[in-house]
């Protein structure tokens, strides 16, 4: 197991995970438990908007692609700037400030869409996990805190 600490500035961890752009994170009380690649990840904030992130990741996850995988080097003063230009959208940006754009893989991605079509985010999450544990290989992590259930990678197209 690896654990590090990252740099958050302007990032909610909350609103980037839970918003339902991805379906394979789930809260263990402060924590967030998921896969990023091959990998079991526990991430919790610590309750500010520029607040370090604590990873923990089993095996071993480059500190980079959690860097890369969060969105943290994106410069949402520029993003804001770009996309803030009507009353409407700087009402969201400010509603929803430090939410990032996650870059999961492209195969999770298109394969989470196509289950979310026409249903509840509570039941893409279901879907997903079904899909992850009937064709995903387990990371062996069960028992280890904050790791209380079972994580599996996400299938392969094939």
């Amino acid at each position: 197991m690896h654990t590090t600490s990252l740099d958050a500035n302007d990032f909610d961890l909350a609103a980037s995970l839970e918003c339902g752009q991805t379906f394979c994170w789930q809260r263990r009380g402060r924590w967030f438990t998921g896969v990023i690649d091959d990998n079991a990840v526990a991430i919790r904030q610590d309750g500010t908007p520029d607040g370090v992130l604590e990873v923990m990741t089993y095996p071993e996850l480059d500190e980079e692609r959690v860097v890369d995988y969060l969105g943290l080097e994106d410069d949402l003063f520029v993003i804001a700037r770009e996309v803030g230009r009507d009353v409407y959208m700087r009402g969201v940006l400010h509603r929803w400030w430090g939410l990032r754009v996650l870059r999961q893989p492209l195969w999770e991605t298109l394969a989470s869409f196509i289950c979310a079509t026409n249903t509840s985010v509570a039941a893409i999450e279901r879907m997903v996990m079904r899909m992850r544990r009937k064709a995903g290989v387990p990371i062996g992590v069960r028992g280890k805190s904050p790791f209380s259930v079972e994580h599996y990678v996400f299938p392969s197209p094939e």
